[in-house]
Parts: C-alpha cells; sequence; structure tokens
C-alpha cells in the first residue's frame, strides 16, 4: 500500500504520531514509488524553507493551496529555523501565532536583507533584500536546550494576542508556458538545459503579501518569560512589517523516474517603518538567555548581517560553496530515506534553486553555470 501526498507531507512536517511516522520510515525503505514522491515533495519544500528561511508561511493561511511560496504541492510549510527546532517543538503547531511572531522578529535579527530607504505614498520604509546567503551551525544539543526554553518560559505566556497579521493576494501554482512564465516575472528568466531530461513542466507561483503589526506588551511578556532582562520600546507597539514575495518560477525535469527542480524569484522584501529600529529588536533578541551561545556568538560574529539570509546548518547538513562567483548553500536532506541535495544562491537580486534526487555539487553548480 502506497501513501498519498498528505500522508507524506505530513510526514515531512512532523505531525504524525510517532508509531505512523515508524511505520512510513520503515515503508519508505522499501517501496520505491513512495520514495519518488516524498523526494518530490521535498525539493519543492526546499525553495520555501531556503529562500524564505524564517518564514512561517502556514501560520498566515488555512487554504490549502496558499500555504506555499514557489511550491506545486500545496501543503502546510514552516520555516527552516522554525521546522528544525519543531522537529522536537510539536507544541508549535499548538501555537501558530507565536510562530508567526517568533519568525517576523527573527527575520528582523537575521535581517536576511539588503537595507535601502525610500518614499512611499509619503511615509519612509526600509527595506530589506536578500543579497547574500550563508550558513550558521546548529546541533541537536542546541535544538534540545531551546525545547526546554521554549517549553518552561514561552508555553506559559498567552500568545494569542502578539500582533494583528493581514494577508493580501491568493498564492496560486498556475502551469504557464515558457512565453507566459517570461512575462510573469520582471528579471530573465533562466532555464538549464540538463543532460536526458525532458523539456521542462513550468509552473507560476502568484505573489502576495503579509503585514505583521506588533503587540509589544504580550511579546515582551514572552521575552521576559524567556528570562530577558532586554525587552522591545514600547515605542514599537502598534509599528507594522509587511513581507512582499514575488511571483517566482518553478520548472520541473524528469528523466526516468528521476526529476529535477528549478526555481527562481525575486528576493522577498521586509518593509518597517521609519519608527522601528531594528538594531533594538536584534538586540533585544540576541540578549534572550536561552539563545546557545555558540549560537549568539556566530550572529554577532556575521559581518553583514543585515544583507544576509542564513540558511541553518544542523549537524553539518549544509556547507557553504562557491556558484558563479558568488557564496551559496548546498544542503542535504538526510533524513535516511533519500539523497536529495538542493544549491541555493543569490545573483543580481534573485534567488535561484536547484534541486533532485542523488543531485550531486559538481552537477548542480554545472547547472548553475548554465544560468549565469
Amino acid at each position: 500500500m502506497c501513501y498519498d501526498e498528505g500522508i507524506l507531507q505530513a510526514y515531512i512536517d512532523d505531525q504524525l504520531e510517532s508509531a505512523l511516522w515508524w511505520e512510513i520510515t520503515r515503508h519508505l525503505e522499501r517501496c520505491a514509488t513512495c520514495r519518488s514522491n516524498l523526494d518530490e515533495l521535498r525539493s519543492n519544500d526546499m525553495f520555501v524553507q531556503e529562500c524564505l528561511s524564517i518564514f512561517p508561511t502556514d501560520a498566515f493561511s488555512t487554504s490549502p493551496v496558499a500555504r506555499t511560496h514557489l511550491n506545486v504541492v500545496p501543503q502546510g510549510r514552516r520555516s527552516i529555523l522554525l521546522k528544525i527546532i519543531g522537529r522536537k517543538f510539536d507544541f508549535m503547531n499548538q501555537y501558530k501565532k507565536l510562530a508567526a511572531v517568533a519568525a517576523m522578529a527573527a527575520v528582523m535579527f537575521t535581517a536576511f536583507s539588503l537595507p535601502a530607504v525610500r518614499s512611499v505614498a509619503s511615509e519612509f520604509l526600509t527595506v530589506f533584500r536578500v543579497e547574500s546567503v550563508q550558513t550558521i551551525n546548529i546541533s541537536t544539543t542546541d535544538i534540545q536546550d531551546l525545547e526546554k526554553a521554549f517549553q518552561e518560559g514561552a508555553g506559559k505566556v498567552d500568545i494569542e494576542n502578539f500582533g494583528k497579521i493581514e494577508v493580501t493576494g491568493k498564492r496560486e501554482s498556475v502551469p504557464v508556458t515558457p512565453a507566459e512564465a517570461t512575462e510573469a516575472v520582471n528579471f530573465d528568466l533562466k532555464l538549464p538545459g540538463p543532460a536526458n531530461y525532458n523539456e521542462p513542466e513550468l509552473h507560476k507561483i502568484t505573489g502576495h503579501s503579509v503585514k505583521l503589526t506588533l503587540a509589544v506588551d504580550n511579546i515582551n511578556a514572552m521575552l521576559q518569560a524567556l528570562g530577558s532582562t532586554q525587552m522591545l520600546p514600547a515605542e514599537l507597539d502598534g509599528q507594522s512589517f509587511s513581507m512582499d514575495v514575488p511571483t517566482g518560477i518553478m520548472a520541473t525535469y524528469q528523466s526516468d523516474g528521476n526529476k529535477l527542480f528549478v526555481a527562481q524569484s525575486r528576493s522577498p522584501e521586509i518593509k518597517t517603518s521609519s519608527g522601528v529600529d531594528v538594531k533594538v529588536i536584534r538586540d533585544a533578541l540576541l540578549s534572550i538567555p536561552a539563545l546557545p551561545e555558540n549560537l549568539r556568538q556566530q550572529l554577532l560574529a556575521i559581518n553583514d548581517l543585515k544583507h544576509t539570509l542564513l540558511i541553518p546548518n544542523l549537524d553539518g547538513s549544509s556547507q557553504e560553496v562557491t556558484v558563479n562567483g558568488t557564496t551559496g548553500v548546498l544542503i542535504t536532506a538526510g533524513e535516511g530515506v533519500n539523497d536529495t541535495q538542493s544549491l541555493v544562491w543569490q545573483q543580481n537580486g534573485v534567488i535561484y534553486m536547484v534541486a533532485g534526487t542523488g543531485l550531486e555539487l559538481n552537477d548542480a553548480l554545472a547547472l548553475a553555470a548554465q544560468m549565469k
């Protein structure tokens, strides 16, 4: 018996009971069809995780088709940080609002973008865009320490009123022709020609925006519960962050049952009003005692934190590599049931990803070279 995609996605997202999870794990060892389906789901998942990093898309919408960015399979997703931690933090599934606020706050202290200032409707906004990618090491011990802190601290806090979340636009995956794909984005679409693969199927993933308005008192209650003495200033109450996610294109190549995925999109943009001091938020989050010291020191040591998208390196699952003259990250799925790898990099304001089962680094770099 094979499992449907909904069950396999729940397996990926750690939303299954332990007994069923192990049953599926054993089944995957002997079922090539389910392994292939799981590989496809994970490969699609990679672009969401690596390109959007720590932003929890499923915290903002209950519509299945609206739960993905550049994802052909519309299922629930979590951000890299929350998803990695979420493998231990089962309680996070029960607290979507906390996940949303924590992720938006994490966006601010990892500051995964290029800051610029411009006038929009007579209001000055700070705009953040991805300019580079970098790994940050995190271990299972770090995860266990964070789990304990959140269970003992944040688990006691009323998290229903951390802020107001508004979503504009409907995210949809739409099959398109090459001409339609080119017309859908405002950058030069670059599609490689891997040997022995069919012409790709193309999907357009429509853009959307998310706005979070902070309720500072409630967020400070969480920080205090985590043992922090540095709070967010009262002036941040009612201030807003917005995230604009542009339209992107996902190409799926097939060859003898193997699949290769190529995704590309303009960088998401985080915008803050002029009254928001990002450094204050960053300092408050980095001062949380529960944050493992080695993780804190890595964040402090990053020379250009405001320009960098951080990809967690969980026990060696990621490594930095040079891609077309810039720094990229190779990510290995590494859960014992497949050998999916993804290569992620940013160039000229566009985030790219290639992913596939058994994809070797040299092959991924060769594909990337075709996309210069």
